[in-house]
This record gives C-alpha cells, sequence and structure tokens, in this order.
C-alpha cells in the first residue's frame, strides 16, 4: 500500500508514516511469529517510502545496534520457516536490503552482527514456499518477481561491497 500510494502521500501523511515507523519499530522488538513479519514487512515498505526518516528514527532512538541485533536473529531463528510464517525470511532480507541502500554503514554493522553467516543459511536451504504471496496448504499463488535467492545475493553484494570500501579505505 506505501509503495503504490507513495506518489499521493501528502505532508501530514509523511508525518503519520513516521509516527506509525516508531510505533512499528518497537513492536517489532517484542513479538514472534506471524506478527514478527508482518511488523518487518511494514516496517520495510516505510524504509523504501520515506529512507531518511527510517535512518533518522534508528540514529535518533539510539537503538539501531539493538533493531539490527534483531533482524539477524530473528533470521537465524526462522532457518526452517513454517507455514505460520511462510516470508517471515523474505521480509528480512528485504528490510535489511532497503537499509543498507539508504545508508552504506548498515552494511558494517550487519557484518559484526554475523547477517553474512546467516544469509550463507538462508541460501543452503531454501524454501519454495517463501517464492509465493500466497500459500494455500502445500499450493503456492502469485509467485514474487524476485526470488528469495535472489535477494540474499542482493544482501550479500551490498554487504561485501562496504567490506571491499573498508580494505581501500584502510590501504
Amino acid at each position: 500500500m506505501c509503495q503504490h500510494a507513495q506518489a499521493k502521500l501528502t505532508e501530514s501523511d509523511l508525518k503519520e508514516l513516521c509516527h506509525t515507523l516508531r510505533e512499528v519499530l518497537e513492536r517489532i522488538m517484542n513479538v514472534e511469529g506471524a506478527e514478527l513479519e508482518i511488523l518487518i514487512g511494514l516496517c520495510a515498505q516505510i524504509c523504501k517510502v520515506i529512507p531518511e526518516e527510517f535512518v533518522q528514527e534508528l540514529e535518533g532512538g539510539q537503538i539501531k545496534k539493538r533493531f539490527m541485533k534483531r533482524l539477524v536473529d530473528a533470521l537465524n531463528a526462522n532457518m526452517n520457516p513454517g507455514g505460520h510464517c511462510s516470508g517471515i525470511r523474505r521480509v528480512i532480507i528485504e528490510l535489511s536490503i532497503y537499509m543498507m541502500e539508504c545508508n552504506s554503514h548498515y552494511a558494517n554493522c550487519f557484518n559484526e552482527l554475523w547477517m553474512m553467516e546467516a544469509l550463507s543459511m538462508v541460501e543452503e536451504m531454501p524454501s519454495r514456499a517463501e517464492n509465493y504471496r500466497i500459500l494455500l496448504g502445500d499450493v503456492g499463488f502469485m509467485e514474487y518477481s524476485i526470488p528469495l535467492i535472489a535477494l540474499v545475493d542482493r544482501a550479500k553484494e551490498l554487504m561485501g561491497q562496504q567490506c571491499l570500501q573498508g580494505v581501500n579505505s584502510a590501504n
């Protein structure tokens, strides 16, 4: 909804999104399962629509490290996602990508939190269900245009670029 309505958002809508973001970030820290998947997905869309405000909220609230650790921990905890939250790894990786695209320094933080290893585990344990928006039993409907593995590759690429920049600036 955020993505499709972006062109029509007014100043007051953007302020409301910022307020909503604060609440979503706080709730992500304390929920599990399907609710966590939904909130991370919403957070990813908000980050995509208002990236500067997203960064300000993370930095200003001084929750950046704790929030990023929560994402990595949730990814590690859901290596075998069940039917009740089959898309949780996808939304975590999407949010991580949006975060690194709007602030490349987040890649360093994710590296420190062992995100690369978690992404490698996702690569090794793919789930066909994660490539579908809707599941009815074992049957998937509405396939995503971007497969999960392509998202993993993009996240690793962003993290790798930041590592190379750090090495080059040290030399």
